[in-house]
């Protein structure tokens, strides 16, 4: 475990954010466990790619969050042009709790959307959760994952931090793999 989250506040939320989306979201699961075993509010988001049409099935929170709880849809259909591709439906199934998928038309809505679920969940920290290492570009990577992406999720978490509603830290796994 590292030593920044050992002494987190029991009744506080904790938010593990996966960034830039996709399966980024995956890549909290060792950390989301290891939290889960010592204190209760631990929480997964994840910017989407998946279709809005399946998303808006799900509770809206704010201007592009929702709550994705796999209780409340058993099955999602997807259509024969579509993918089978819903990595936070699919988490949520998984862990049998809800996940949080934003849809991101602005850096702005993105901001105000995290900005509602992390006061609705009562968050004090968000880890910020990398499946690459798009968000620390050097500028010497042959192939890119999403940096659009991975900078909004960092530019959104920031602006949290900036007002002191929240500690954040971004964690990276596979830090060679881009």
């Amino acid at each position: 475990m590292f030593p920044q989250f050992q002494n987190l506040s029991f009744e506080d939320g904790i938010l593990l954010a996966g960034c830039g989306g996709g399966y980024d979201c995956f890549v909290s699961l060792p950390l989301y466990f290891n939290l889960r075993a010592k204190y209760k509010n631990i929480y997964i988001s994840n910017l989407s790619f998946t279709a809005l049409k399946h998303l808006e099935k799900f509770k809206k929170i704010g201007k592009c969050c929702y709550e994705i709880n796999h209780s409340k849809y058993k099955a999602i259909t997807y259509e024969k042009h579509e993918r089978n591709y819903f990595p936070e439906y699919e988490l949520s199934r998984e862990l049998a709790e809800s996940t949080y998928a934003f849809h991101v038309e602005s850096l702005n809505h993105y901001k105000s959307s995290l900005e509602d679920l992390v006061s609705l969940l009562n968050i004090k920290t968000v880890i910020v959760c990398d499946g690459g290492c798009d968000s620390i570009i050097k500028g010497t990577e042959k192939i890119l994952g999403t940096p659009v992406e991975d900078m909004m999720t960092i530019a959104a978490v920031n602006e949290l931090s900036k007002n002191d509603i929240v500690k954040s830290y971004l964690l990276i796994l596979g830090a060679t793999v881009d």
